[in-house]
């Protein structure tokens, strides 16, 4: 079993009632809580209420003093317009009674001033509109002060002369203007006291609303606790049964078999599901502990698997089944399944129980079963198709061997007439086509199977380039077929297979050839990009579709082509492509259209000139070299192979004694005297690798496999079996006589 937190936890029956019958549920501590914080709100709502208040009236006193203080001003410059009305009775009668207003203003004045003053100092008013007010009612007093002086001294002549100067009048508009600053100050202070008095009455307000409709729902809580409280019992009895009999329905229509048990682990619930695969029924299986009613078993093990009832119980957790299990019904019988347990809670968590989830598990198991026998059909598919493609590729292998070595027999001889060497090595490349086919399937199924290997050395592009331009140009001649190769690149060096190259290359000049009609024209260019040694393949040919370039360098996919054009297995660019992935490079193919011809570029990363060595030592083919005769064994089945092979090795000058059977083998190889053995790996009794491991019981005379498999583990099998190395057929004259001279010189010494 696991832990898991997949799945749901169960609280008690009586959990479930709704929401009404839940305020039942609280404790004495959570009616103290509701009680506390009652009391908490009630008083944060008096503070608030009190310090509303206190707010309010500090606010009324604010709005008095402006009040006030806008007073004083007014009345300032009353008296102001007072003293200024005394002084022009006096200057036009002379007479001194009218200058009582002016003596009266003089120490009200003073009083206002002081007064605004203060009031400035403390904030309330602007410091420089109380500086401005003041200093020009000082001024326009001194200038009232001044002209009834003068009046007295010089009579009216001279002050008429000052009063009509507007000079007073002048004092008295600015002053004017400084009043109604202040009292423009004075209407925004009132107006901004006034929505903060507006503010704080209704936050009063709602204070004292919310304290009400606190009190009025603390009210009615209570109410309802203590009329639920009277009638709890029955309530509570009522809503406990009626909820245990919906969750009783509704775990006996669920899917899944449920077992609920107790603390002790005996079942107290089971739905018809899981009678229905127990096996027992609901009245014998109430009661019962739940390990004697759900039995399981390891399915691997048979071992008796601990029930999900009793981990719960000890763990308290959700747990679930981590290994198959299988239960073991009443009668006997075996049922795969899937379980899970969970604890069944009350809602102050307290453990009440554990519910028991199983379900039968054979539809699963038998399409597990189903899916693999599926897999391991496709497997042995796969693996029939693997040995047929490798059965074909040695049983069309073989009869090509005799005419491949004849022909290279023929080819390597100098009595050939013109006509007949050119017959001659027309067939020989005929024969080379199919062998190329041959490679091709392997090559696939070595992709298929990511065992493609490659023999890196650092090779010359432009040499292969030329290598098989050259193998194309008879058939480029015979039909006409003209052909420009211009090697512009300057590092056409790069490190990869000669041979995976030259097949790529090999394949696309191929390609080419097939679907471009006699008298067209090809052209091959190279050139550096990026670091890359790129080669792009041109041809006046049939062209192709964007449907046909969307396709073809998938698999047995053929593109469009001329009624008079055949194609191939349709593998060559699928396997090219990725022989390119594998030496980092790649192919793109582009066409404009039918009829249009096409164009294939490969690219690849090419050397630095400090990453070529000074001198690199390509091998080179060597020419036939006289080598000392030797005594071989050739254990070969098929008889026109044995025949050519014979024949060639003896016009080697070696001695050769021919056995078709892993028998005929043992026994010429028991009469001894051999230097070498040539052995075919299918045999009509048997394989060359049963041949060899019979062989080395007796003797050590050195083996050369020839076989027509020629997959990668086919030549790790037989060098692991003792093969020196192994010779793929169809064997070429040059290659079976450069083979024994490697031998002869190997040996040597």
């Amino acid at each position: 079993m696991k832990t898991r937190n997949d799945r749901f936890e169960l609280v008690s029956f009586s959990a479930w009632a709704p929401a009404t019958m839940k305020a039942r549920e609280l404790s004495l501590a959570g009616v103290r809580s509701v009680f506390f914080a009652m009391s908490a709100v009630l008083a944060v709502t008096l503070v608030g209420t009190y310090l509303a208040g206190n707010a309010v009236i500090d606010t009324t006193k604010r709005r008095l003093l402006h009040e006030g203080l806008e007073g004083d001003v007014q009345e300032a410059f009353s008296t102001l317009k007072d003293a200024e009305t005394g002084q022009r009775g006096y200057l036009l009668t002379r007479r001194a009674e009218y200058l009582e207003p002016y003596e009266s203003a003089r120490e009200v004045i003073d009083a206002r001033l002081r007064r605004l003053r203060a009031a400035a100092d403390n904030g309330d008013l602007p410091v420089a509109l109380v500086d401005k007010f003041e200093r020009l009612t000082r001024t326009k007093m001194s200038e009232l002060a001044a002209t009834i002086a003068d009046a007295r001294r010089h009579g009216l002549p001279t002050t008429a002369e000052f009063v009509q100067s507007d000079a007073g009048k002048r004092t008295m508009d600015a002053i004017r203007a400084t009043l109604e600053e202040i009292e423009a100050h004075e209407k925004h202070e009132r107006e901004e006291i006034d929505a903060s008095a507006r503010g704080l009455t209704n936050l009063r307000t709602m204070a004292f609303a919310a304290a009400a409709l606190v009190n009025l729902g603390f009210l009615a809580w209570a109410f309802r606790r203590i009329r639920r409280e009277m009638a709890r019992r029955y309530v509570a009895d009522l809503e406990a049964q009626r909820h245990q009999d919906i969750l009783a329905v509704s775990l006996a229509s669920i899917g899944d078999a449920v077992i609920i048990t107790d603390t002790s682990s005996r079942i107290t619930f089971v739905n018809d599901v899981a009678v229905e695969l127990t096996g027992w029924s609901r009245e014998a299986a109430l009661g019962q502990p739940c390990a004697k009613v759900f039995r399981i078993v390891d399915e691997t093990t048979r071992a008796v698997v601990e029930s999900p009832v009793e981990l719960v119980l000890k763990t308290g957790k959700i747990v679930g089944q981590a290994d198959p299990a299988v239960l073991i019904r009443k009668d006997g019988g075996e049922i795969p399944i899937d379980d899970s347990g969970a604890p069944v809670r009350e809602a102050d968590g307290a453990l009440r129980g554990v519910v028991l989830v199983f379900r039968d598990f054979t539809h699963h198991k038998n399409a597990e079963r189903e899916q693999a026998e599926l897999k391991r059909q496709l497997e042995v598919a796969n693996q029939a198709k693997d040995n047929f493609i490798a059965v074909l590729s040695h049983e069309l292998r073989t009869p090509l061997t005799p005419v491949l070595a004849t022909l290279s027999t023929w080819e390597s001889g100098r009595a050939l007439t013109p006509e007949l060497a050119a017959e001659v090595k027309m067939l020989s490349r005929n024969v080379r086509l199919e062998l190329r086919l041959i490679d091709d399937l392997l090559d696939l199924t070595r992709i298929a199977r990511g065992q493609l290997t490659l023999h890196r050395e650092v090779v010359d592009a432009h040499g292969l380039l030329a290598a098989v331009v050259e193998i194309f140009r008879a058939d480029f001649e015979r039909r006409q077929i003209r052909v420009a190769v211009r090697t512009a690149a300057e590092r056409s060096v790069v490190e990869g297979d000669p041979v995976r190259l030259q097949q790529v290359f090999w394949n696309i000049l191929g390609n080419a050839a097939k679907f471009t009609p006699d008298g067209g024209r090809i052209e091959i260019a190279t050139s550096n990009d990026n670091g890359n040694l790129r080669v792009a393949f041109s041809d006046s040919g049939c062209g192709m579709s964007a449907g046909t370039l969307g396709g073809l360098f998938h698999p047995f996919e053929q593109p469009e082509r001329p009624a008079s054009r055949t194609g191939g297995l349709g593998i060559g660019l699928t396997i090219s492509r990725n022989l390119m992935h594998a030496h980092s490079g790649d192919i793109e193919a582009a066409s404009e259209g039918p009829g249009r011809g096409a164009k294939f570029s490969v690219w690849m990363p090419a050397l630095g000139d400090d990453q070529v060595p000074v001198a690199t030592a390509h091998p080179v083919r060597r020419e036939a070299e006289a080598t000392r005769p030797l005594s071989i064994l050739l254990v070969e089945d098929h008889v026109d192979s044995a025949g050519v092979m014979a024949r060639i090795l003896n016009s080697l000058g070696h001695s050769v004694e021919v056995a078709g059977t892993i028998a005929a083998g043992l026994a010429a190889l028991r009469g001894g005297g051999f230097d070498l053995v040539l052995s075919d790996i299918g045999l009509p009794d048997g394989t060359g690798l049963e041949f060899i491991a019979q062989a080395r019981a007796f003797c050590s005379t050195p083996m050369i496999a020839i076989t027509g498999y020629g997959m990668e583990n086919d030549v790790a099998k037989h060098r692991d079996a003792g093969f020196l190395r192994q010779l793929t057929k169809p064997i070429r004259y040059d290659q079976l006589e450069e083979m024994i001279a490697d031998f002869v010189r190997s040996t040597a010494g």
